[in-house]
C-alpha cells in the first residue's frame, strides 16, 4: 500500500529547522538498521519505519514534525519530542532505537 507521497515531498513541506532534524534522524535510523523500509504517511503526519518487508507490516518508529520539533515515537506509544534546534544527545537516541529494533528482528 503506497501513500502516493515521497519521503522527500513530505520533507520539502517542513521548516528547515524541523527538516534538518528530520533528515538527522532519518541518517541515525538507518545507520542503526541500514534494512529499514522507510514510508511517508501523510495522512498519519509522519514518516514510518518499519524493521523490513517481512516484519509483518508493524511499524518500529514514526517521526513526526510538531512545529519547532519533532516527535520520535515508538510502536509501544512512547513519544519523545526533540527540540530542532536544541542540543542532541545521538548515543542516548541510537540506544533506544536499537532496542526497539532488536525486538523486532526477522526470522
Amino acid at each position: 500500500m503506497s501513500s502516493g507521497v515521497s519521503v522527500e515531498d513530505f520533507l520539502a513541506g517542513m521548516s528547515p529547522e524541523a527538516r534538518a532534524m528530520m533528515q538527522r534522524l532519518r541518517r541515525l535510523i538507518r545507520d542503526v538498521h541500514p534494512a529499514v523500509v522507510e514510508r511517508a504517511v501523510p495522512a498519519a503526519r509522519c514518516i514510518r519505519y518499519f524493521a523490513g518487508e517481512r516484519s509483518g507490516g508493524v511499524p518500529v518508529l514514526d517521526l513526526s514534525p510538531d512545529g519547532d520539533q519533532v516527535l520520535l515515537g515508538f510502536e509501544r506509544e512512547r513519544q519523545l519530542r526533540i527540540k530542532a534546534s536544541g542540543a542532541f544527545d545521538e548515543p542516548y537516541y541510537r540506544g533506544l532505537m536499537e532496542a526497539a529494533f532488536s525486538q523486532h528482528r526477522e526470522h
